[in-house]
């Protein structure tokens, strides 16, 4: 008969599972949570990014800001041929459209500059809704997938969006990754756990 040891991690909810069975033991595949908190994905412990990014070149620039959101990212997001980066409609409904002005014209599109945690660099791109409905960064999305060496599944992107706190209000975006060594789409809810 196998049993079933637990080692629990001095994180909440951060379990490994070893079943041992005549003397062998097979690992199963670490959970991986999502917290109610951003629908923000997690592996082995909690991930919760501040609620301002945490650039300090942008202190005292930021104007209106977003909570952080994430999204793992999806094949049709690291593919050259579609140059562009989707948002969920949940994150668009919650964190973007609040922070849009009438002068944002996302059908033609509105100039952003999207500020990248990992090398401090800015880059411009362009915020848009597809006839489709789809919200999407355009133009230097390419650019960004390739000096990171995206990857499908295993990379997340967590966003803030702000307002400049310029007289001209330019809309921004605050972009962090972190890769996490799944190779499938992982479902968002409340509480997801992928266990193989």
């Amino acid at each position: 008969m196998a049993k079933t040891l637990t080692l629990r991690n001095l994180a909440k909810s951060s379990e490994l599972k070893i079943k041992i069975n005549r003397g062998t033991c097979k690992k199963t595949e670490p959970k991986l949570i999502q917290s109610s908190h951003s629908q923000t994905y997690q592996h082995f412990s909690p991930y919760s990014p501040p609620d301002c990014p945490p650039v300090p070149s942008l202190s005292g620039v930021i104007g209106a800001c977003s909570k952080p959101f994430e999204k793992q990212l999806t094949p049709t997001d690291v593919r050259t041929d579609q140059c562009r980066l989707s948002f969920n409609k949940a994150d668009v409904e919650n964190f973007l459209l609040p922070l849009l002005n009438k002068s944002d014209d996302l059908v033609r599109g509105t100039p952003v500059t999207v500020h990248d945690i990992m090398n401090g660099k800015e880059c411009s791109m362009t915020f848009k809704r597809w006839a489709s409905k789809f919200h999407v960064l355009t133009e230097g999305w390419n650019k960004f997938c390739k000096e990171h060496e995206l990857r499908k599944y295993e990379d997340f992107r967590t966003a803030w969006m702000f307002r400049h706190v310029d007289q001209t209000g330019e809309l921004c975006f605050v972009f962090s990754l972190r890769r996490i060594p799944v190779f499938k789409p992982l479902k968002r809810g409340p509480q997801m756990i992928i266990e193989q």
